[in-house]
């Protein structure tokens, strides 16, 4: 993007002897509210201005952006990859069969723009301690209040007092235009075992989604939700952290 200053007062222009010394303080203004309108500011992504200047740049720093944006005038736009979202608190969603939500951010208007997508990854973990075999909680992703992949095909796990492991890895796509996206997703469910020991019984569940039609220009809430199947002091659906990554 090329630069736009100019400077308002040209001083060999002027006819002499004497020049006005308030033009050269204005031209001296002009520079410096140029200059530093455009240095890279930093901050939690909540403060960012309102796109206004041209050429500004702002370093997001916070849990919902490490990212550069570059300000059009209109809009930001962000620059290169990143995270834009974490989430390290644990949400534990027991005896309740009501939508919970795990974790969740408003994503920035203009963050996906037209060829963007987002790196979604869950780590979590579940109880059926409550003596019978039971349906897996349903675990949703949602972008702008439009779901993007869910596991709503139950598996019946075992009673077991250690906890399942689970995984739920997303992507969501732009394609092409800022209200058309696709998307994809899988499920893994990891039977109890030692942690750090991978496990020989995972079911896996897959999904793909596309015809997707979320405003992207506007800030979108983009959350991962459980339902769990039964209202039970020993069932439960925990979340242990949550990383979105744009690319």
């Amino acid at each position: 993007m090329a630069g736009s200053l100019a400077i308002p007062n040209v001083i060999g222009n002027l006819s002499g002897p004497t020049v006005a010394a308030s033009l050269l303080d204005t031209n001296w203004t002009t520079i410096r509210d140029y200059v530093n309108n455009r240095e890279i500011a930093a901050g939690g992504l909540a403060a960012r201005p309102a796109a206004a200047i041209a050429g500004r740049y702002y370093f997001s720093t916070d849990n919902n952006g490490q990212i550069l944006w570059l300000d059009s005038g209109s809009a930001w736009t962000p620059l290169g990859v990143g995270i834009v979202a974490r989430s390290l608190t644990v949400v534990d969603d027991v005896a309740s069969v009501a939508t919970t939500q795990l974790a969740g951010w408003t994503v920035p208007g203009g963050t996906l723009g037209t060829t963007r997508a987002f790196v979604i990854d869950v780590i979590g973990d579940f109880l059926n301690n409550t003596g019978v075999n039971q349906n897996s909680p349903v675990l949703t992703v949602i972008y702008g209040g439009t779901t993007i992949v869910t596991d709503n095909s139950a598996t019946s796990l075992a009673a077991n007092a250690t906890r399942y492991l689970w995984q739920l890895h997303a992507v969501v796509s732009a394609q092409g235009a800022t209200n058309a996206q696709v998307a994809s997703g899988w499920l893994a469910w990891i039977a109890p075992a030692t942690l750090g020991v991978l496990s020989p019984t995972t079911f896996v569940h897959y999904a793909v989604n596309t015809g997707l039609a979320v405003d992207s220009t506007a800030g979108q809430v983009l959350a991962i939700q459980a339902t769990n199947a039964v209202n039970n002091a020993n069932y439960s659906t925990r979340h242990q952290a949550t990383q979105v990554a744009l690319v």
